[in-house]
């Protein structure tokens, strides 16, 4: 996929690997373009592939450029914004809990 499919729209998702203990989605933003705050059940890490992005959560903001990689323990809300045309790797940890 290449950041020429943003032209028509501010970003967009593929899922590269789905299993029953992990998912692997690239996303690609437009200069601006953000996820909204949300959160999620799971740990997950995030990795900009090219391009730069402010990650906000409740309590800071953390600036990843471009080989950047920040984990996100479950439950913390969050949104991400491109701060230029950026390819972000997000992979999410979905293994059941061990009762």
């Amino acid at each position: 996929m290449s950041l020429d499919t943003l032209i028509y729209c501010n970003r967009n998702a593929i899922t590269l690997m789905k299993n029953t203990c992990m998912r692997v989605v690239l996303i690609v933003l437009k200069s601006h373009a953000n996820i909204s705050f949300h959160h999620s059940g799971n740990p997950s890490s995030v990795q900009v592939l090219q391009g730069s992005a402010n990650f906000h959560s409740r309590n800071s903001i953390t600036a990843l450029q471009q080989g950047g990689l920040l984990t996100i323990h479950e439950n913390v809300e969050h949104t991400l914004t491109a701060n230029e045309e950026s390819a972000i790797l997000l992979t999410i940890a979905v293994c059941p809990r061990l009762q």
